[in-house]
């Protein structure tokens, strides 16, 4: 049994599990960017635990071209769901924001060209991707997503204006700080460097 793919499998189907009753009942643009991102982070893990467990093989590439496109987008609605919950967004988030999508659509554009992921080769764990000459563009915009998230969330426990808001900040700096760096870890295989994929446990 591969134990990462178990762990994928387990955190997409907890991602969904939050974000189903949020779904329910809340209808307002905090609710909606966060069903938003728990669903793209659900699809993100499923992409890993199929990475896990299916051949290396060009039809499995091309497969997972459709959830790719959730990884792409998955770093940028983590951002939009923390610039929208900040009580007081500064102009430099929005222009994050807006870069983010940028960098995002670019590579959900360009990867079905081969020009993001060129390939999978088998890994220790499974399969890992073959960087192609854009793969930077995704880097780019997972570093640059982590950066914004983590430090709107320092912002938001800065500014937090009662014992409710503090907790509510704390829980969330105390996430980014140990899911966005596990988060970054999923790029490394990429580039060569031979370490497990430990996004999935954040």
């Amino acid at each position: 049994m591969n134990l990462g793919a178990v762990f994928a499998g387990a955190a997409a189907i907890a991602a969904l599990g939050v974000a189903l009753p949020v779904a329910v009942q809340r209808r307002d643009l905090k609710g909606r960017a966060f069903v938003l991102m728990a669903s793209l982070v659900a699809v993100w893990n499923a992409y890993f635990a199929l990475l896990f467990v299916l051949p290396c093989t060009e039809v499995t590439w091309k497969l997972l071209r459709v959830p790719a496109v959730a990884v792409a987008l998955t770093p940028t609605a983590i951002l939009f769901f923390f610039h929208v919950s900040s009580s007081k967004p500064r102009r430099l988030w929005h222009v994050a924001l807006w870069v983010s999508l940028g960098l995002a659509i670019a590579v959900v554009l360009t990867n079905p060209l081969g020009l993001v992921v060129r390939s999978l080769t088998p890994g220790v764990w499974g399969c890992r991707s073959e960087a192609g000459p854009l793969y930077h563009l995704h880097t780019a915009n997972v570093i640059l997503c982590a950066i914004a998230t983590f430090w709107l969330c320092v912002t938001n426990l800065r500014v937090a204006q009662n014992a409710r808001e503090r907790l509510l900040a704390r829980f969330w700096l105390l996430s980014a700080a140990v899911a966005l760096p596990l988060g970054v870890t999923n790029l490394l295989p990429a580039y060569g460097v031979p370490m497990y994929p430990l996004g999935n446990l954040g």
